[in-house]
């Protein structure tokens, strides 16, 4: 849900859109004018910082103490907003430490939104990233027919029936099922590579536990060996 959003659709689509033709000169130049913009943002929030205690004398929530933290790390506190941080870039010039302030706003109107979702959930952002790419990577593992994706309780009930009714022989195949979200797929491929461990594991244990060939025996075959051998000898 955090990748695909109404606020990054076009740096996701256009693009796409351009290679393909459907995109109009005008469109895509707005794009790369939102992206410049974003990029301004980014480097003017890394540029401007303050001391512990004045983010907290302006109502942030952080220990009033002499720490220096950035404005772009003022926005993974929680309840801060991109609009109270810009605020207090416009009132507090003193912050701007690797350049001066600007002339007009702190940061570009164009964009902003995306920013501040992309700076506050970063962490998240790049996790999911990580597992869409993980699925990416093992689209054509097996799912198992018999799994009982009811008892997966990280799936809708939706995604149950679905995924049941379907009964997808791998997870590319389950991605193409609609109404199955990346995150739905993820948990299936959990609960895949789970059994699988667990398949690995109890083989391994069954080895170990397997009874050795007894050494007695195996020198009574010797024996037996040697001893029709020389039997045969003239």
């Amino acid at each position: 849900r955090l990748l695909l959003r109404a606020d990054n659709a076009d740096r996701r689509l256009t693009r796409r859109g351009v290679e393909a033709g459907c995109v109009s000169d005008e469109r895509a130049e707005l794009l790369f004018e939102k992206e410049r913009s974003m990029d301004i943002s980014r480097s003017s929030l890394r540029a401007f910082a303050l001391p512990n205690a004045e983010w907290a004398q302006r109502g942030f929530g952080v220990k009033p103490n002499g720490e220096i933290r950035s404005a772009e790390q003022m926005l993974h506190v929680p309840k801060a907003s991109l609009d109270e941080v810009e605020a207090a870039m416009r009132e507090a010039p003193h912050g701007w430490r690797k350049v001066g302030p600007p002339e007009g706003e702190p940061l570009p109107s164009l964009g902003r939104e995306a920013v501040e979702i992309e700076i506050k959930y970063a962490n998240y952002l790049e996790r999911q990233e990580r597992e869409v790419s993980r699925l990416q990577d093992n689209a054509a593992t097996a799912i198992p027919p018999t799994i009982d994706y009811s008892t997966l309780p990280c799936l809708s009930k939706e995604e149950v029936e679905k995924l049941t009714a379907a009964r997808p022989a791998t997870l590319h195949e389950a991605g193409l099922i609609a109404g199955i979200t990346p995150k739905a797929l993820f948990y299936v491929f959990k609960e895949v590579a789970q059994r699988s461990r667990t398949r690995e594991s109890q083989a391994q244990q069954e080895q170990r536990h397997a009874p050795a060939a007894s050494s007695d025996t195996t020198d009574w075959a010797w024996e037996g060996a040697e001893a029709h051998h020389f039997a045969e000898l003239p």
